[in-house]
């Protein structure tokens, strides 16, 4: 597990509390993990779009879309435990 999760906590019984709740909550956190994939692959297609090369403003698009990607991907990371990844 990633120790941003229990950085906030300086007792060491309360962070493995903590840590325990966290990993006893894998339903929610791996249903998040699952929908933040789903969001990465839209993006991703979107990205990739034929109309979206038309727009005059495409690099901006691009970037947007890898903004957005480069976000998710850090949020996921913060999920894998849940995926048992």
């Amino acid at each position: 597990m990633i120790t941003e999760w229990s950085s906030h906590i300086s007792d060491p019984k309360k962070k493995e509390e903590f840590e325990s709740l966290l990993r006893n909550s894998t339903i929610v956190i791996g249903r998040l993990h699952d929908i933040l994939d789903k969001q990465i692959d839209s993006l991703n297609r979107e990205k990739l779009s034929p109309e979206g090369f038309k727009d005059p403003n495409w690099a901006l698009l691009q970037a947007n879309h890898l903004g957005r990607i480069k976000q998710l991907l850090e949020i996921q990371k913060l999920t894998k435990f849940a995926k048992g990844k």
